[in-house]
């Protein structure tokens, strides 16, 4: 959204960034996140 917001639309670059940094990540930031989520309730 801030990306969205400052540049005023989402970039095929960015898009392509995006998608590079998912397949490296396999979503590890995400399931982090939940779990710290999970664990402060």
């Amino acid at each position: 959204e801030d990306y969205k917001e400052e540049h005023g639309a989402l970039t095929p670059k960015f898009k392509e960034d995006l998608q590079r940094w998912y397949n490296k990540d396999k979503g590890q930031t995400a399931i982090k996140d939940l779990i710290k989520l999970i664990q402060e309730n």
